[in-house]
């Protein structure tokens, strides 16, 4: 990322990374990311949050329909 754009930038642009990866069945890269700056403490948006969440519901709920 570029040096001059600030820190707290970095850190929404990263959020706004999770909710669209999240968003479209990245949810591999967007825990990657959001695991990142959780040991970096860095803050994450909560609709970044709701986004992997939500992601995460569906996939299991469709594991879930598959299995049974």
């Amino acid at each position: 990322m570029d040096l001059e754009v600030p820190a707290k930038d970095h850190n929404e642009l990263k959020s706004v990374l999770i909710s669209a990866l999240a968003s479209n069945g990245n949810i591999t890269e967007a825990l990657s990311i959001y695991e990142e700056m959780k040991k970096l403490r860095c803050p994450v948006e909560p609709k970044a949050i709701l986004s992997l969440i939500v992601s995460l519901k569906f996939v299991l709920q469709s594991y879930c329909f598959l299995v049974n």
